[in-house]
C-alpha cells in the first residue's frame, strides 16, 4: 500500500510539472537544404450542389476525391526564412480514388521536383511540367513555401502551459485572405488555438496544438441578378510539433467546410430558384525524418 501511495505520489508530481511548465509557441520551423524525410498525406474532398426550385431539389451533383501519397523527400532549396523552396520527391505511391474508382498517378520510384515561388508550386517529372490532373492531385498533398505566416495568425509571442488557450490574430487572417482575392472582413472572422497536451511521436515529445476558425461572412463576387444569402467557413487543425524546434510538425490534420447559399438565376429576374454548395475538405500529413 505505501508503494502505491508513493507511485500516486509521483504521478501526480510528474503530471502537475508538465501542467505548470510554460513553453514556447512556434508552428513555422525552418528546415536545412539537404535534410530527408518521409511524407505520408492523404486528402479527401467532397463537394455537393443542390440546385432548388419551387421549394423542390431540382438537381443535385457531388464531386468526391481522396489522394494518397508516399514519398521520400529531399530538401533542394529553401528561402531565407528556412522554408522549403525546392525538393524531390520520389514516389512509393500515388493514387487518386475519383468517385469510387482507384487509380495509379506515379509508379513507385518515379521522381518528382517541385518548385515553389510566391506561394505557386510547379511539379516536373521527367524534365516535363506535369499534366492538369496530376499537378491538381499533387497541390492536395504537397505543401512547399508557406512562410511564417502561421506563427503571424495562429502563435503566440508569450510562452503557453498546458490547457491555455488565446485567440488568432483577426486582422493578419484577414488581410492575407484579402492578399489572395478573397474578402473578408476581420470582424467577422474569429477563432482560438489551444495547448493541448504533450504527445509523443515516434518517441519524440511534441506540443500538441489546436485551432479552430470560423467565417461568418465573406463577399463573393456574383451577377447583379443573384443575391448571395450565407457564406460560411469552418475550419480546424491540429498539429504536433516538437519541443526540439529544428523539427518541423510530425503529424498534422487540418479540416475546412465551405458553405455558400444564394438565390436568382443569372441573366434573368427569376428568384425562385437557389443554390446551395458545400465542399469539404481535409489534409492528414505525417512525416518521419530519415538519416
Amino acid at each position: 500500500m505505501k508503494k502505491i501511495k508513493i507511485f500516486v505520489l509521483v504521478w501526480l508530481f510528474c503530471v502537475s510539472s508538465a501542467f505548470a511548465e510554460e513553453y514556447e509557441i512556434k508552428l513555422s520551423r525552418p528546415i536545412e537544404k539537404g535534410k530527408k524525410f518521409r511524407l505520408d498525406a492523404s486528402s479527401h474532398t467532397l463537394s455537393l450542389m443542390t440546385e432548388i426550385e419551387d421549394g423542390k431539389v431540382k438537381d443535385e451533383k457531388r464531386i468526391e476525391m481522396t489522394v494518397n501519397f508516399i514519398a521520400r523527400v529531399e530538401v533542394l532549396a529553401v528561402d531565407e526564412e528556412g522554408q522549403i523552396t525546392r525538393a524531390s520527391y520520389t514516389v512509393e505511391k500515388l493514387d487518386s480514388i475519383d468517385q469510387g474508382k482507384v487509380k495509379s498517378l506515379l509508379s513507385e520510384g518515379e521522381i518528382i521536383i517541385a518548385d515553389t515561388d510566391d506561394n505557386k508550386t510547379d511539379f516536373i517529372v521527367d524534365e516535363k511540367h506535369v499534366g492538369y490532373d496530376l499537378e491538381m492531385a499533387l497541390q492536395q498533398v504537397v505543401s512547399q513555401g508557406s512562410g511564417t505566416k502561421d506563427d503571424k495568425i495562429f502563435g503566440t509571442k508569450d510562452k503557453k502551459k498546458i490547457g491555455d488557450k488565446w485567440e488568432i490574430d483577426s486582422e493578419y487572417a484577414a488581410l492575407d485572405m484579402q492578399s489572395k482575392k478573397i474578402e473578408v472582413k476581420k470582424e467577422f472572422l474569429y477563432g482560438t488555438v489551444s495547448l493541448d497536451d504533450i504527445v509523443k511521436v515516434n518517441g519524440i515529445e511534441c506540443l500538441q496544438l489546436q485551432a479552430q476558425i470560423n467565417v461568418d461572412k465573406m463577399d463573393i463576387p456574383m451577377p447583379d441578378d443573384v443575391q448571395v444569402e450565407e457564406v460560411t467557413v469552418k475550419a480546424g487543425y491540429l498539429g504536433k510539433f516538437p519541443l526540439d524546434q529544428s523539427y518541423q510538425a510530425l503529424e498534422t490534420v487540418r479540416e475546412m467546410t465551405f458553405y455558400f447559399k444564394a438565390r436568382g438565376t443569372p441573366g434573368t429576374d427569376d428568384e425562385k430558384k437557389r443554390m446551395e454548395a458545400t465542399m469539404e475538405n481535409s489534409l492528414t500529413t505525417k512525416i518521419e525524418y530519415l538519416k
